[in-house]
């Protein structure tokens, strides 16, 4: 994701580490749109030179920022199905993307579909990559078969996205995921 190849010293590595987490909490909060050197600045106590002797560009610092959000979201995911059964892990995921699952707040997941459109047209697309990895993970540990876990994370992704728009019932959402997953979910499962 770096452009460049620099050696940093720890302190120095250490205060780009609390930068990225600062910048992290703000873009959760407020959205990409808040990860600016001059926001950050604004919200924390640096300057904007402080930020920019640390970072290449807004665009690197952008990429970290993201990947640490999405980070967050993909260890709330496997808390959330830690020690559930394949047919309650896939409900559970299923309840993440549709925003209904309260242990994980959908924000940060969404976050990921304004990043991968400035990625694209960036063509900066190798934090978008690991972003997508880091959540297919989990998706893949929770189903196990690694086939129907990235076709399950697919469709999630969609759902995401379709149901702000245009809801699908819960019975049609559950007997998709139970088809791409040879599972069983019941509608019940995702309210």
């Amino acid at each position: 994701m770096e452009a460049r190849s620099v050696t940093r010293s720890p302190n120095q590595e250490t205060r780009r580490r609390e930068i990225v987490v600062a910048a992290a909490k703000l873009v959760s909060i407020e959205g990409l749109g808040a990860c600016t050197i001059r926001r950050i600045a604004d919200t924390t106590a640096l300057t904007k030179s402080t930020i920019h002797y640390y970072f290449a560009d807004a665009e690197e610092l952008t990429d970290l920022v993201v990947v640490e959000v999405v980070s967050h979201f993909a260890k709330a995911c496997r808390r959330a199905v830690a020690g559930l059964n394949r047919d309650d892990a896939v409900a559970t995921l299923t309840r993440v993307f549709l925003g209904r699952e309260p242990s994980v707040t959908i924000g940060e997941s969404l976050l990921w579909y304004e990043y991968s459109i400035q990625s694209i047209f960036q063509n900066r697309t190798a934090g978008l990559a690991l972003t997508y990895d880091l959540v297919t993970e989990v998706v893949i540990d929770a189903v196990g078969d690694e086939a129907q876990a990235r076709a399950l994370h697919v469709y999630l992704m969609g759902l995401t996205i379709r149901n702000r728009t245009a809801p699908l019932a819960d019975a049609e959402i559950a007997r998709a995921v139970s088809a791409l997953t040879s599972t069983e979910v019941g509608a019940a499962n995702l309210a």
